[in-house]
């Protein structure tokens, strides 16, 4: 990651809006990679809750088959 001096030499070097809108770009891009790694992780979250759940009912479903037919 650049440091302070580093993004003011790019700046400098670019020009004050071509190195302005270098930075913003990298900037909101780098934010919506985060946020969007925030969703994948609660999706994520939500699948491993769901796949339990339905491991459960799965489980009480063959229970409830074996005590109706005897298996």
């Amino acid at each position: 990651m650049p440091g302070f001096e580093e993004v003011l030499e790019t700046i400098k070097s670019l020009g004050l809006t071509k190195g302005l809108f270098v930075v913003f770009f990298f900037t909101a891009h780098s934010y919506v990679f985060w946020l969007y790694r925030g969703r994948l992780k609660d999706r994520q979250k939500e699948i491993d809750r769901l796949a339990s759940e339905n491991h459960e009912y799965r489980d009480r479903f063959l229970k409830l088959l074996d005590k109706r037919f005897g298996f």
